[in-house]
């Protein structure tokens, strides 16, 4: 029970800190030499196998949460009119690619400056996409679903 409880407050320390980390770079500051998971592995006496579940567990909560809620604003976008349920589709389908980039940059070595720059640039073939077809993501996506970071038009 001990342990259930101290994994628990790992990825609860975890959360507050590895989001920050986890989205300003690679997930690999997380867990590398010197990153927050070998941290709070010594921090609360368990293994670093043990603290990267815990914030894997988190992070695929989180992102079920948030894509819940972007379906639903899409939809009551589609509902009153704002997007077709085309456009809908299409948003949800590069939505999908970033998160699939974001998951291979986040598993891979990649340097933070390149992490970056690729989701930024998949952000931004989104941004234009909505511009070209007279979409204003921000009524679409309420701030902080979907995007983290950035300007949004």
């Amino acid at each position: 029970m001990k342990t259930k409880l101290t994994i628990a407050s790992v990825a609860a320390v975890a959360a507050i800190g590895g989001g920050l980390l986890i989205g300003s770079g690679s997930a690999s500051a997380l867990t590398g030499s010197g990153g927050l998971g070998e941290f709070l592995s010594g921090k609360f006496n368990v293994s670093t196998t043990e603290v990267d579940t815990a914030l894997k567990e988190y992070r695929e909560g989180h992102m079920e949460q948030r894509q819940a809620q972007v379906s639903e604003s899409l939809q009551a976008a589609v509902d009153n009119g704002t997007i077709t349920t085309e456009q809908k589709a299409t948003i949800e389908q590069k939505m999908a690619e970033r998160q699939s980039l974001r998951e291979q940059l986040r598993d891979s070595d990649t340097d933070r400056s390149t992490f970056r720059d690729q989701l930024r640039a998949q952000n931004d073939d989104l941004k234009q996409w909505a511009v070209d077809n007279g979409i204003n993501l921000r009524d679409i996506i309420p701030e902080g679903e979907g995007h983290h970071h950035g300007n949004r038009s």
